[in-house]
């Protein structure tokens, strides 16, 4: 019996390892035949058109899928029901979202009954490669022990342990200090001129750009400015973010040191973000972006203390009612990542530190009104543009205008005229960025406007749902490539020079620099460090892993990422590591969280087996 169940074992294997090879291998496009007065030879055709050519690469490819599914599937004897439906739901998305990479659509895929099953069967390949992944994850982590290394391993890195905090500052902000030299005195974005003309009264003030993230950025372009001149000014400004982002990822991992976790998961996030060209890029980025994620860091950092040790502090509640007012003011969206952690903080923790939780919600609620409701107006700061959060309803109209032209009524186009600088901007939209068709929005009649877009909505729903679909693809699955910060070649900007900014004199320095943010975007595994889908497919699988083995406080701890995720989804790009980047700094510490969690639930379970041994002895 035995033997037979090990040969089921071995064919179910093979036939999932072929079919995940030929899932891998699809071309993902119209799949046409040639033969279209032949039923038969077209269908053979058309299943010749749907995969890419084979290599030798594809046996090496099958022989480590049945090798890899064959080991899972002895370690784990049952199915997991709850890994089968992620898995294939992720699957789903991921074939979905190369359709909107590919085509801005999904007529394609469910063209006809041919292209449905090929989407099908591409859905179940790949399901079958993620429930596998998901497994071994599963089996790994409630296998992790916690052996007593050898003394001399330990007096080895014992050093490490008890500097590495410094260590790791010392090492992150080295490596990123090469980019502040390679690209003196740095790089610049569109929003970051907005900002400096704010700052410097050049532009109406206004909350479109977060105002605090403006008064630092100008702030110390300003005072760079007049200490030496404005190139030095950008500099000081980046040299900062990166300081600061070396001390909080640092003080983060120090934490998992702190707490026991295997000194290889906070090296590994010390070389992540000292290494990985797109931290350093970021780093040397003239942009609000990097600074923000620092914040998201430090606030769920500190988070982790409270809900790891299930107890509240006063000390810790005023760290982290300041962290929460910071991060609320350096993003317009930050708020959203507050209110939601805090609250199941709330639900976790009991008596007096579930009170000083709430408390501490409360504070940084009044604060934020504070300084948005009232700071900000008396100091001559207007209010931020309501198209700011309307860019996924806009897009959803747009496409609906453009899909079915004939069906807007006189009195919708006239309602669109009226909350539009003109009707024809719809006409204008681009189904992966919303800004084209948002800098349009007037917000003159948003009571008909929303009645409208309901109507449209019960008309038409899937052109809502493909717009939204095909404005958030890139954080559905690792299908796209995008690192945002990019290096400035071409000189700068016409104010920026007006104000001093101009190129150094280290050219070669500068294309070395863009020739290693290009190499992270293509080089193999190192590229996909810079998909914003694969953190999202990451914090998905650790929060399957944290309910189903019930580890309370690793939900907790995922909630940023997964808030900071659904609002990627609404921004105004569809595949944007900016809009990712908190998600993907707080990854390697949510890891190392997930590690703690198994492990000292192992370590708790060898106590009780121990104390029961010695109590009925």
């Amino acid at each position: 019996m035995p033997k037979r169940k090990d040969m089921i074992q071995k064919i179910i294997c093979v036939l999932f390892a072929l079919v995940s090879m030929l899932a891998l291998n699809m071309r993902n496009t119209l799949y046409e035949g040639f033969c279209a007065e032949n039923g038969i030879g077209n269908l053979i055709s058309r299943c010749y058109n749907t995969f890419q050519s084979a290599d030798y690469t594809d046996i090496i490819v099958v022989i480590a899928l049945y090798v890899f599914f064959l080991w899972v599937l002895r370690k784990q004897q049952k199915i997991c029901i709850s890994g089968v439906i992620v898995s294939f739901l992720l699957s789903f998305f991921y074939v979905l979202a190369v359709f909107y990479r590919n085509f801005d659509s999904t007529e394609f895929l469910f063209g006809d009954t041919f292209q449905t099953c090929m989407a099908v069967f591409e859905i179940t390949g790949i399901g079958i490669i993620i429930y596998f992944l998901l497994s071994a994850a599963d089996y790994f982590f409630n296998h992790l022990t916690n052996k007593t290394a050898d003394v001399k391993v330990y007096k080895a890195i014992d050093w490490l342990k008890n500097n590495f905090f410094i260590v790791s500052v010392h090492f992150i902000f080295i490596c990123w200090l090469v980019w502040l030299i390679f690209t003196y005195p740095g790089s610049v974005n569109p929003d970051s001129i907005i900002q400096l003309r704010n700052f410097y009264g050049d532009l109406e003030w206004t909350a479109w750009q977060p105002p605090f993230s403006t008064m630092i950025m100008g702030g110390l372009f300003h005072l760079g400015k007049s200490m030496n001149n404005a190139n030095f000014g950008m500099f000081l400004y980046n040299f900062f973010q990166g300081l600061a982002g070396a001390l909080v990822f640092s003080y983060a991992l120090s934490r998992l040191v702190k707490r026991g976790v295997s000194l290889v998961i906070p090296v590994c996030g010390m070389l992540f973000f000292g290494l990985t060209p797109m931290w350093g890029a970021y780093v040397q980025w003239f942009e609000k972006d990097f600074l923000f994620a620092v914040a998201v860091v430090l606030f769920t950092a500190l988070i982790s203390e409270v809900v790891l040790d299930r107890a509240c502090s006063v000390k810790m509640l005023i760290c982290i009612c300041l962290s929460g007012i910071v991060m609320a003011l350096l993003r317009n969206n930050g708020i959203y990542v507050i209110i939601p952690t805090l609250i199941a903080c709330v639900f976790y923790l009991k008596g007096k530190d579930c009170k000083k939780i709430i408390s501490g919600l409360v504070i940084v609620l009044v604060g934020y009104i504070l300084v948005t409701k009232a700071l900000y107006p008396a100091l001559g700061i207007g209010k931020t543009s309501p198209a700011e959060t309307m860019g996924f309803m806009l897009q959803a109209t747009a496409r609906y205008v453009q899909e079915y032209p004939d069906e807007v009524t006189e009195y919708e186009k006239e309602v669109l005229s009226n909350n539009l600088v003109s009707y024809d901007a719809l006409y204008k939209y681009d189904p992966r960025i919303s800004d084209p068709v948002k800098i349009y929005y007037t917000h003159a009649d948003f009571g008909s406007y929303i009645k409208i877009w309901l109507q449209m909505f019960f008309k038409h729903p899937m052109v809502y749902i493909e717009s939204y679909l095909n404005g958030s693809y890139g954080y559905m699955a690792p299908v796209s490539r995008d690192i945002g910060a990019y290096i400035n070649l071409d000189g700068y900007d016409t104010y920026l020079r007006e104000l001093g900014v101009e190129h150094s004199e280290n050219g070669n320095l500068r294309y070395l620099a863009v020739w290693i943010w290009n190499t992270n975007l293509g080089m193999p595994l190192i590229k996909y460090t810079v998909s914003p889908g694969l953190y999202t497919w990451l914090t998905v699988a650790a929060l399957w892993l944290m309910i189903k083995n019930k580890r309370k406080a690793g939900i907790i701890l995922a909630v940023p990422n997964l808030i900071n995720i659904l609002v990627c989804t609404a921004s105004p790009l569809a595949d944007a590591m900016r809009y990712a980047l908190p998600t993907v700094a707080v990854m390697p510490l949510l890891i190392g969280w997930m590690f703690l969690l198994f492990a000292n639930d192992k370590r708790n379970e060898t106590t009780d087996t121990v104390t029961k041994s010695e109590s009925s002895s």
